[in-house]
């Protein structure tokens, strides 16, 4: 009779700590994800756009999701090429932005919850972490010595933005680092993310000429980004069911040596 009580015991326990385990402590889990949309560049921020290409004032913060290449995409499977996401603008709060701290071109280590929102699958992303845009570590582009095909180096002194010369233009590679998580969670799986915007037919001279010049550049971008699967760490009140379970047990074994 004791051992049916302790049965159900630890069952209803076990039940209880899959379901809160589920509902509070569920983790994104491994997968990646792309996006795509237009870039507007200065040197204190980026905006991003889709329907329509972001300008010096306004931008509609959008991206669109492309098939990952391996055309696995994981833990977000649920997304498919063409769905419209929020991607947030990366700004400095003397440039018109609300979030920061800046500057973030030249980068530094801040915090932007959420950058993107995945809302076609609950699943949104922040740029967190000691150095969530890792400062390029290429010498800093001078001159017109960076204009050989092959050449690699920093657009401004500080800046997360690599620019690399190719036989057809410039490549502007930007990496970060941050958490994906179920919305309104706060059981975080960590995140890595790529940018890679394209010039073509221009030398790494004459992009930041015309930067200069214009105060601007503006062009197409592709992100990827990627996911890996972390052990799920019990929450503070998942021990603590644990331990009434526990403790009822120990009130069953109890009733058993008085009897």
């Amino acid at each position: 009779m004791i051992f049916n009580k302790a049965s159900r015991v630890v069952g209803a326990l076990a039940t209880m700590f899959v379901l809160h385990g589920t509902v509070w402590a569920a983790s994104v889990g491994s997968g990646q994800f792309d996006l795509t949309g237009t870039v507007y560049v200065t040197n204190t921020s980026f905006l991003f756009g889709y329907h329509s290409a972001p300008t010096a004032t306004s931008a509609d913060q959008l991206a669109a999701v492309v098939l990952p290449p391996s055309g696995t995409a994981g833990a977000f499977s649920g997304l498919a090429a063409g769905d419209v996401e929020k991607i947030h603008n990366l700004l400095t709060p003397t440039n018109g932005g609300t979030f920061g701290p800046g500057p973030v071109v030249p980068g530094s280590s801040f915090t932007l919850a959420p950058f993107i929102e995945l809302t076609t699958i609950g699943i949104d992303v922040d740029l967190s972490g000691s150095n969530p845009l890792p400062i390029s570590p290429n010498p800093l582009c001078t001159g017109t010595s960076f204009d050989t095909p092959g050449s690699v180096c920093m657009a401004q002194p500080g800046s997360p933005v690599t620019l690399q010369q190719g036989f057809n233009g410039v490549s502007a590679l930007m990496s970060l680092s941050g958490r994906a998580y179920f919305a309104g969670s706060t059981t975080y799986t960590p995140l890595v993310g790529r940018f890679n915007a394209s010039f073509p037919d221009i030398t790494i001279s004459a992009l930041l000429s015309e930067l200069a010049t214009n105060g601007f550049v503006s062009t197409g971008y592709q992100a990827a980004f990627s996911t890996t699967a972390t052990p799920v760490v019990p929450e503070p009140a998942s021990m603590a069911l644990l331990g009434a379970g526990l403790f009822a047990l120990g009130l069953l074994g109890k009733k058993k040596l008085a009897r």
